[in-house]
C-alpha cells in the first residue's frame, strides 16, 4: 500500500462505495475521473493543480468550494461541489473540459454524473467517441428515445 493510503478489506470497501456513492448523490455537479492504475499519481497531480486536491470531503468548505475523493483499488476519482452559482460555473466548465482532455491523454475518462443544466450543456456528459462509435450511439438513442426525453446529453450528444 502507497503512503498514505490505508488497504481495506471486502466488507470495509463494500460500505466504503455506498459512502462515497451517498456523498455523489449530494454533490450538485459530481464527476467521475478514471485512469489506468499506472497513472494515479498524475491524476493527483492533475486535481491538485486544479485546487481541488482535498482528501476530506466534509471539511466544513462554502458552497460551491470543490473536493475530491480517490478510490485508487479502481482508479476512480470522485470529484464534487455544492450548488455553484453563473459566476463558477463558468470557471469550472474550461477547468473539467481540460481535465477531461488531460484525462484522455493519461488513457482514461471523466464522466460529468450530474451538473447544473447548463454546465452539462457546455461541458457534456462524456468525451468524445470515435466517428463510429457516436454514430452507432446516437442510433441507438434516435432507435430507443426518439423524443430525446431520456437522459437528456448524456448518449449519443
Amino acid at each position: 500500500v502507497a503512503p498514505g493510503l490505508t488497504r481495506v478489506d471486502d466488507a470495509e470497501g463494500r460500505a466504503l462505495v455506498a459512502e462515497l456513492r451517498g456523498l455523489e448523490a449530494r454533490w450538485a455537479v459530481a464527476a467521475r475521473l478514471a485512469l489506468p492504475a499506472s497513472r494515479l499519481g498524475e491524476g493527483v497531480r492533475l486535481l491538485a493543480s486544479l485546487g481541488t486536491a482535498d482528501a476530506d470531503a466534509d471539511a466544513g468548505r462554502g458552497a460551491g468550494a470543490p473536493c475530491f475523493v480517490a478510490d485508487p483499488n479502481v482508479g476512480v476519482f470522485r470529484l464534487g461541489m455544492d450548488a455553484p452559482g453563473q459566476a463558477e460555473e463558468d470557471r469550472l466548465a474550461p477547468l473539467l473540459v481540460d481535465l477531461r482532455r488531460e484525462a484522455e491523454k493519461l488513457g482514461g475518462s471523466l464522466t460529468l454524473v450530474q451538473a447544473p443544466a447548463g454546465l452539462m450543456g457546455r461541458v457534456g456528459a462524456r468525451g468524445g467517441l470515435p466517428a463510429g462509435v457516436g454514430r452507432i450511439h446516437r442510433g441507438l438513442k434516435r432507435s430507443f428515445d426518439p423524443s430525446g426525453t431520456l437522459a437528456p446529453g448524456r448518449l449519443g450528444r
